[in-house]
């Protein structure tokens, strides 16, 4: 559950003259449903986009634009889970490729379309059904037997896949090694027959995201010399502590960073990436839900008015953190304080009577 600044804080967003931080908004997960409907509508075309894309957007907003002259829209439209199965249904049938598509990696597509869907005409249209994670067993298996390359590939990192038709994937070549490797539904025998036959990177950092692989593994992946499979096992909650507390302290920032922003990273590890000479660890380590108070306070006030903007809706970033870090800032006449003060006041912690202060500086760009 988002805490109540949160929905607070991305209506100030919603509001404010910076496009960045309006998009903020509207990718954030817990963009309230109004602001979503209003964006729908606007001129901007990012703007709107971001709107109709977001899980949350009003069913009704999705029929209107399923409806749209613009096949662009209605493709996005089909590739929202929230959008209704009527709508859905008419979308799997449209007459733009692309639209039928997107409504064909749509978990939500009726069952009775799926069939259908499989026996497009367009070959491209029914390589993204294999990715569906609704499609009946039947239709993996026939989908199985075209031998497409792409179709098998999909397959591969489909969880809705038969089992024993993952496990028979594993010599389809190296792509399928990694999809399958980063299938959450792949059975554990497949995942450690691919760590013994992985002859790339590829494969170890795909099972290093596998939220089933083995914490031995995932062990073993926090020492492997190449950064981008440390990477995967700083960035999986079911990396084990001690491995953990190595990866934070990681000489490449992208694995810092990783362990920054892995909620299974113990509180007392988290002081040291908020003050990182890395933007980038600080960064992930204000979208860490686990992120403590004493951190959060420092990002508050962090170099980069991003990061700053990025922790107004962090959890822990309550009212009463706020009111204290404003009132602190409020007694400083630097250039740095008094636009750190102006950030803050997009969040409803901060007091009424400081609002006439914040004439004192303009906003300087989104950094």
């Amino acid at each position: 559950m988002f805490n109540l600044h949160i929905p607070a804080v991305l209506h100030a967003f919603a509001s404010s003259s910076i496009l960045w931080l309006r998009h903020f908004a509207l990718r954030h997960p817990a963009c309230p449903p109004d602001i979503l409907t209003r964006f729908a509508g606007e001129p901007d075309l990012q703007s709107c986009q971001l709107a109709l894309e977001h899980p949350c957007c009003p069913p009704e907003v999705l029929v209107r634009f399923a409806r749209h002259r613009d096949a662009f829209w209605r493709e996005i439209v089909a590739g929202n889970t929230n959008c209704p199965p009527d709508a859905l249904a008419a979308l799997a049938r449209d007459p733009h490729r692309d639209v039928r598509a997107a409504a064909a990696r749509n978990p939500g597509v009726p069952p009775d379309l799926l069939p259908p869907l499989a026996a497009d005409p367009d070959l491209w249209v029914v390589r993204q059904l294999a990715a569906n994670p609704a499609l009946p067993e039947a239709l993996c298996r026939r989908l199985a037997a075209t031998g497409d390359r792409w179709m098998l590939e999909d397959l591969a990192g489909n969880p809705g896949c038969p089992q024993d038709l993952l496990v028979s994937l594993a010599d389809a070549g190296e792509r399928c090694a990694v999809a399958l490797a980063r299938n959450p539904a792949a059975p554990a025998p497949l995942l450690a027959g691919l760590v013994a036959r992985a002859q790339t990177a590829a494969v170890r950092a795909a099972l290093g995201s596998n939220a089933n692989c083995p914490p031995a593994l995932l062990a073993a992946f926090a020492g492997d010399a190449r950064p981008d499979v440390r990477e995967a096992a700083a960035a999986n909650p079911q990396t084990p502590s001690d491995a953990l507390a190595n990866l934070v302290r990681d000489r490449e920032a992208s694995v810092r960073a990783a362990a920054a922003g892995n909620p299974a990273t113990a509180a007392p590890l988290l002081a040291s990436p908020a003050t990182d000479g890395d933007y980038r660890v600080r960064a992930r380590l204000a979208r860490n839900p686990r992120c403590p108070a004493g951190a959060v306070a420092r990002l508050l006030e962090d170099t980069y008015q991003t990061i700053r903007y990025r922790v107004l809706v962090h959890p822990t970033c309550n009212n009463h953190l706020v009111t204290a870090r404003a009132l602190a800032l409020a007694q400083s006449l630097r250039q740095h304080e008094r636009e750190i003060l102006r950030d803050l006041a997009y969040h409803p912690g901060f007091p009424a009577f400081l609002r006439p202060m914040l004439f004192l500086t303009e906003r300087r760009a989104v950094r």
